[in-house]
């Protein structure tokens, strides 16, 4: 065993947070390059070659998907899934040659073809739908309001699920809400009233001190605590995937609803509307205008 290798993995990573990569990101890139050193025997870095990296391609292909919540149909493991695999091998390879360590050019190894997606947009009517669809429910007025608002602050704003999921109270502000979106980069978004006025009715509803702006609010998750369900944690990024989902369905709009797709219809409108490319990148967190081209 290689112990040298372990040891530029851990100054690698180090880089990535001095560089200001987000936690998600560091995190990532060590899962991928562990993975990669467990399935090739830690071998030092400069005995890295394209076969072993074959080898370790042809071994993803046949590795299912880690996550059944998320990927619960996939069979095997997707090419893009493999391509953030190869990518972090790629970036530890070019940081090691700028250290002057002579290893595989990383550029040597290629990418899998990944099959070109056709973007979903829905229209305003869809919008307005799926708007409606939370005040339509029989489910108590808390989680009304919850999912009200947060259907309202994604159709506001276009923000990523995870920096939705991450919002506090003390992020929402009169003139807006602050974000911590890629690479820790902070933003301010726009709120437009009707976010706003439905963050408060259910604000107004929530009688604990968490911090975090949307809650769990189920019975399930009442029933696991022996007193009071007092909410600690925000809702993940796969629960607000599965709120979005569901009124979808009961918006009667007859393809799957996502976060993603109500940014992507976001941004399609700004552009149709005349919106500058400067503009659209900066509500939707993009330090590149090259972004804003796919939702053209």
């Amino acid at each position: 065993m290689d112990k040298k290798i372990n040891k530029l993995i851990d100054d690698f990573l180090l880089h990535l947070k001095l560089a200001r990569k987000s936690e998600m990101t560091v995190r990532n890139y060590e899962f991928y390059l562990r993975r990669f050193l467990k399935f090739s025997h830690n071998p030092p870095s400069e005995k890295i070659n394209l076969v072993m990296i074959d080898k370790y391609r042809e071994w993803l292909s046949k590795l299912p998907e880690k996550n059944p919540q998320l990927f619960p149909k996939e069979k095997v493991m997707k090419a893009n899934t493999k391509n953030y695999h190869l990518i972090a091998i790629r970036s530890f390879l070019k940081y090691l040659r700028r250290r002057g360590i002579n290893v595989l050019r990383p550029e040597k190894i290629k990418l899998e073809t990944v099959p070109k997606q056709t973007r979903e947009f829905l229209s305003e009517s869809e919008m307005e739908r799926i708007l409606e669809a939370p005040l339509e429910t029989e489910a108590e007025e808390i989680i009304k309001y919850r999912d009200k608002a947060i259907l309202e602050v994604l159709l506001a704003t276009a923000l990523r699920v995870g920096e939705l999921a991450s919002l506090k109270k003390g992020d929402i502000r009169q003139e807006g809400v602050w974000v911590l979106g890629k690479n820790e980069v902070k933003r301010r978004v726009v709120l437009g009233n009707q976010a706003k006025h439905w963050i408060k009715k259910y604000l107004e509803k929530r009688k604990d001190k968490t911090p975090a702006l949307f809650v769990g609010h189920d019975r399930a998750a009442k029933k696991r605590r022996v007193k009071q369900y007092i909410p600690k944690n925000n809702l993940t990024s796969r629960s607000i995937q599965r709120i979005v989902a569901k009124y979808g369905k009961m918006a009667g709009i007859g393809k799957k609803i996502t976060p993603q797709v109500i940014r992507n219809s976001l941004a399609n409108q700004m552009i149709r509307q005349g919106m500058g490319k400067k503009e659209v990148a900066g509500v939707m967190g993009y330090e590149s205008l090259v972004s804003v081209k796919r939702y053209e």
